[in-house]
């Protein structure tokens, strides 16, 4: 097996500034597997987009990433934050009603009492740190503001993101109210 020293050593380097810069910041980094729901969602996102979409990010730029697109945060906004669940619920007739919690009842979301711009925030700050420790593909973890989110990438593209935040079907109903 050849092993590219300059490579190594680069990625050490970076690995290296994201756990002090994390450890500044009282933030734990960590590596996480895949859950269905993010599996599923992810799969979903592919089958949406064709497979032609550009990475988010390119793996030789170290330049740390300061905006999402906004079809990518419209998309996770609308999918993971209980303010869209509550707006979804109250334009939907009648019949689709039940669709909807049971297709949020699935889902994590962001802390409800972040902004939109917080949110956004979170998610930054997850893509740079995935980019800094080398992850194209999967799912990285982090912690923001006290919470942990965790995005997902393939191949160097932002398929989704969310916070760990759950709702029961009654919660989901009630919050609606």
């Amino acid at each position: 097996m050849v092993i590219n020293q300059d490579l190594t050593a680069e990625v050490a380097l970076r690995i290296n500034e994201a756990v002090k810069n994390a450890i500044q910041d009282g933030d734990k980094i960590e590596k996480v597997e895949e859950s269905k729901e993010s599996q599923k969602e992810t799969e979903e996102t592919q089958v949406e987009n064709d497979g032609d979409k550009k990475p988010d990010f390119d793996k030789n730029n170290f330049e740390k990433i300061t905006e999402l697109s906004k079809s990518k945060s419209d998309h996770i906004i609308k999918e993971h934050t209980l303010d869209s669940f509550i707006q979804q619920y109250k334009n939907a007739p009648l019949d689709k009603k039940s669709e909807i919690v049971k297709k949020f009842s699935k889902k994590t979301f962001f802390n409800p009492k972040w902004s939109t711009d917080q949110v956004k925030e979170a998610i930054l700050k997850g893509i740079n740190e995935a980019k800094t420790l080398v992850i194209q593909t999967g799912s990285h973890e982090t912690t923001y503001m006290g919470e942990k989110v965790t995005i997902q990438l393939a191949n160097n593209i932002l398929k989704t993101a969310y916070g760990n935040h759950s709702y029961t079907l009654e919660q989901l109903i009630q919050s609606t109210k």
